[in-house]
C-alpha cells in the first residue's frame, strides 16, 4: 500500500489534486499479529489528507494471530461490535465538508503556486485551469 500511494504523490495538495477527493469519505482498517497498525495507518491516513479527502476514519487492531481462524473468540466480538459502531459512524456522515486544516494547507499551497516558488509549469497550469489560484476551490463543487 505504501508504494503505491508514494506512486501517487501528484494527488497531494502540493501538486495537482483531484477536485473529487475533497468530497470522499475514507476509512483505513489495519489488524497485524503483533504491532504495527498504528504505523500502517499514520502513512495511509497522512495522504488521503494531503489528497484533500474531508473525512477520514481508521481503526487499528492488534489481533495476535497468523489468520482469523486464530484470532480468539472474545476478540472477534470485539472487533464485530467494533465493526458495527465504526459503520454506523461512517454512514451517518453524508456529504463530508473540508477541515480548517484542509483548508489552510490548500490555501498555503494556492500561494506558493501564484507565486511560483517551487511550482512545476505543468502544476501551475492545473491550478489556473481550476480557478484555484483565484478565489475557486474544490470543495465548493
Amino acid at each position: 500500500m505504501k508504494a503505491f500511494l508514494d506512486m501517487m504523490f501528484t494527488y497531494w495538495m502540493a501538486h495537482c489534486p483531484r477536485e473529487w477527493m475533497f468530497r470522499k469519505k475514507a476509512v483505513v482498517i489495519s489488524t497485524a499479529a503483533g504491532a504495527g497498525t498504528k504505523q500502517a495507518i499514520k502513512g495511509v491516513t497522512r495522504s488521503l489528507f494531503y489528497w484533500g479527502v474531508p473525512f477520514i476514519k481508521s481503526y487499528g487492531i492488534n489481533v495476535q494471530a497468523m489468520n482469523w481462524a486464530g484470532v480468539k473468540a472474545d476478540k472477534k466480538i470485539k472487533i464485530e461490535k467494533d465493526m458495527n459502531k465504526f459503520a454506523q459512524k461512517v454512514a451517518r456522515v453524508k456529504r463530508p465538508r473540508a477541515s480548517i486544516k484542509t483548508k489552510f494547507i490548500f490555501f498555503i499551497m494556492a500561494n506558493i503556486h501564484k507565486a511560483g516558488w517551487d511550482s512545476s509549469p505543468v502544476e501551475r497550469k492545473y491550478w489556473e485551469e481550476r480557478g484555484w489560484l483565484n478565489k475557486e476551490r474544490p470543495w465548493k463543487k
